[in-house]
């Protein structure tokens, strides 16, 4: 008490005077004014109270903090609700159990710190699992948490239940109840605030469950009577202030002693406050017995320590503090990058400056902040407005945030950028709609073409019946002839020249009418091959000896020179078509220059068929489609044929299991290559044949 009767909160020590023989002769009087740390340690208390009321009461976003590795080192509401478990079962656990054993095993969550680490932050949306092993769709931001050196101290991870909202309320309300009975029994910490000389200021249940001290007992005290008397002795009670004043905060793993005597192994922290002008206020201590669980508690005096720093570096969301009112009281690095104002310009002022005009001319503001204090929370998304002016669209959650005993302390404010999701929403479903219009015409085209294999399938049979009857008649008249010798030798020779070439278009029609008969069994999945040993070398050599002539006359050298037999088990009368439709294709494109044919093992164990000419080429737009039905990379003016042959010699190839590819150069020629593994087994029916449309 001052003169005159005035009252203030002063810290005082009294200190006894000895003489040299150790006789107390007076005592010392040390008083100081701390009024001023009070109001401070009060204020920050509030500061702290109302941030931590703020995180916990966001609901619809998971947010917590990882270290450098990965392990979760705070663990809020909505990550429980959203996850399924509780702090107790994941602090200390690395995030990546919130993932799929596939991005597990591709190392996904690894991926995302790294590019958070690099970018400063990572965004996407997928799959993740809750402890049920349920998946949800969540879209995720991880951002980095660097210390005023630049140093890489953690990450924030925010996560959104994007799947089902009305499940993820009830979710929400279930985990509320989970929260309170969690926190109920966190007393395992000792928490408590010391003056700048080191004095008890506050003291919490949990400390004084530890060291024994009621609060009456030991507030005033200084801190140096938790310490050992070795401790005591060498000053540590006091250099740990220095180190903590010097480098922000100190920690360590020590003996300490409670009121009783009696020693425990605790873990400590201490951290220098400051105000916002930088003078000390303070020291904050928090102490914690980790005999039996000291990883898991350790992890949550760290998440108590970055709960500040948790909110500031959240870049992506703007997360603020409204007070019943609606009038801002925090402001995070998310919300001056989303709406534009800096701390100094938002603070103070009504949240309805974040609103269009004509929001807040019909009273929207007031409609959202009566609806959160009835229901809890309100939600939405629609139109915001920049500092500039500039409107953006934005999801917005409004949480009512009341203290225990069920007062309204005012409401948190999550605020998300969706402009350009919307905007990517809309070419969306734009797209989509081109799709179908697009499916719509590719099945009209399907169906033309299927009307047109109906057609040639039917016009082959009709075509077989009497192209059959007009080459036996052939083949009779022509013995007839050869019956009557050389009674009528001339005119013999004659008719039976005509009947020959008779025979021979009979035969190129039949050629043609196998070769659509063949198209029809393809598309309709009845292609069979069956397969036997033959010599694929000597195969290939009676075509090569059958088309030679025809080559000859195009003016192109057939070079085949079979280095042996070539053992193989396969259709022959399939291989034999396939080896004349290669090489009437290299002598029609060849340009009358040579044309190479080999035959050959594969080192492991397959055959490969080449056919090389150096004709005219394909171009290389043409290359992919050659091998499709009807489709030609020559025009038909200037070579004849339906563009099927290709088409049935890949079904044939692939039939036996294997590839056929082509090489071309316009202009060079042109390489087919077939390769044909060794085959499973001595028969391939229908069932197994590998044949495409």
């Amino acid at each position: 008490m001052r003169k005159g009767g005035a009252r203030f909160w002063a810290h005082m020590t009294l200190t006894p005077l000895r003489d040299s023989l150790g006789r107390v002769h007076a005592f010392a009087e040390i008083t100081s004014d701390v009024a001023e740390h009070a109001r401070t340690a009060e204020e920050l208390r509030q500061s702290e109270e109302r941030m931590a009321l703020m995180i916990e009461a966001v609901r619809d976003y998971a947010i917590f903090t990882l270290d450098v590795e990965g392990r979760i080192t705070s663990w809020n509401v909505g990550a429980e609700r959203l996850e399924g478990y509780r702090a107790d079962e994941v602090l200390g656990k690395h995030f990546s159990i919130f993932y799929s054993d596939e991005d597990r095993r591709a190392d996904h969550p690894g991926e995302e710190l790294r590019q958070a680490t690099v970018d400063g932050r990572y965004e996407e949306e997928g799959l993740r699992l809750r402890k049920d092993g349920t998946q949800f769709w969540a879209n995720v931001v991880i951002t980095a948490v660097r210390d005023r050196d630049g140093v890489l101290i953690g990450f924030t991870k925010v996560m959104r239940d994007i799947t089902e909202r009305r499940e993820a309320m009830e979710t929400l309300r279930q985990s509320e109840e989970k929260l309170r009975h969690v926190v109920e029994q966190v007393e395992d910490y000792a928490i408590f605030m010391l003056d700048p000389s080191g004095r008890v200021a506050s003291w919490n249940r949990g400390a004084e469950r530890h060291k024994g001290w009621t609060a009456d007992e030991i507030i005033g005290q200084h801190f140096s009577v938790f310490y050992t008397h070795e401790d005591r002795q060498r000053q540590h009670p006091q250099h740990e202030l220095e180190v903590a004043l010097a480098r922000g905060s100190y920690s360590e793993e020590g003996w300490r002693v409670r009121k009783d005597g009696s020693r425990f192994w605790a873990y400590v922290v201490i951290t220098a406050l400051r105000d916002d002008s930088g003078r000390l206020i303070g020291f904050a201590k928090v102490t914690r017995d980790v005999s039996e669980k000291r990883a898991t508690e350790e992890l949550l005096r760290k998440s108590e320590e970055r709960l500040r720093m948790l909110v500031e570096s959240v870049r992506d969301y703007a997360i603020i503090m409204l007070d019943p009112d609606g009038v801002v009281t925090t402001w995070n690095a998310g919300a001056q990058g989303i709406m534009g104002y800096r701390a100094e310009e938002a603070l103070g002022r009504h949240f309805s400056i974040f609103y269009p005009p004509e929001d807040v001319a019909a009273g929207r503001p007031d409609v959202e902040v009566r609806t959160a204090i009835a229901e809890g929370r309100y939600e939405e998304e629609g139109w915001r407005v920049r500092k500039g002016g500039e409107r953006y669209w934005a999801n917005v959650v409004l949480t009512a945030v009341r203290d225990p005993s069920g007062e309204l302390r005012g409401f948190a404010k999550v605020t998300r950028d969706l402009t350009e999701r919307r905007r990517i929403e809309r070419e969306a479903r734009a797209a989509e709609e081109q799709a179908v219009i697009e499916r719509a015409r590719t099945a009209e085209a399907e169906a033309a073409l299927q009307d047109r294999d109906d057609f040639i399938s039917v016009a082959a049979h009709e075509l077989r019946t009497p192209l059959t009857a007009l080459q036996l008649k052939l083949q009779s008249a022509q013995q007839m002839l050869d019956k009557l010798g050389g009674t009528v030798s001339a005119q013999v020779t004659l008719v039976n020249t005509r009947i020959e070439g008779a025979l021979r278009q009979s035969h190129r029609l039949t050629e043609l009418v196998e070769r659509l008969l063949d198209v029809s069994r393809i598309v309709g999945g009845r292609l069979v091959v069956s397969v036997e040993e033959c010599d694929l070398a000597s195969l290939v050599g009676h075509v090569v000896d059958d088309l030679r002539e025809q080559a000859h006359q195009r003016g192109s050298e057939v070079r085949y020179q079979p280095v042996g037999p070539v053992r193989w088990k396969c259709d022959p009368a399939r291989l034999e078509q396939v080896a004349v439709n290669l090489l009437s294709n290299a002598i029609k494109y060849g340009s009358g220059k040579p044309i190479d044919v080999r035959v050959e093992a594969t080192d492991e164990g397959g055959v490969r068929l080449s056919v090389t000419d150096r004709g005219i080429g394909i171009a290389p737009e043409d290359v992919d489609r050659i091998f499709a039905r009807f489709e030609r990379a020559a025009p038909v003016r200037h070579f004849g044929g339906l563009g099927l042959g290709l088409y049935v010699t890949r079904n044939i190839v692939e039939a036996h299991g294997g590839t056929i590819r082509v090489t071309s150069k316009p202009g060079e020629g042109s390489s087919f290559v077939v390769e044909l593994p060794r085959p499973p087994s001595a028969t391939i029916t229908a069932a197994s044949a590998k044949v495409r449309p």
